[in-house]
């Protein structure tokens, strides 16, 4: 089926794994997030970033109320 948002965001910067942090922040942080995903996320914001002419900060959106989202959030902004 064809989306009218299809091609709103780039499919270079979709990023999957297969972990399962289980709605733990710790989970997302200390284990998943370091092993499995922090640095295809990395290389991604870096591929990013590179290709701006003019980079001029992040806008990021995350859960603050923990879970898996918050955990892996918070590690994306710790590397930042």
């Amino acid at each position: 089926a064809r989306y009218p948002y299809n091609g709103l965001l780039g499919s270079d910067y979709l990023i999957a794994g297969q972990g399962d942090a289980s709605c733990n922040f710790a989970k997302a942080h200390y284990l998943d997030g370091k092993e499995l995903i922090v640095d295809k996320i990395n290389n991604s914001l870096r591929t990013m970033v590179e290709s701006c002419d003019y980079m001029q900060g992040f806008i990021v959106n995350h859960s603050l109320s923990g879970g898996t989202g918050g955990g892996l959030g918070a590690l994306i902004l710790e590397r930042l």
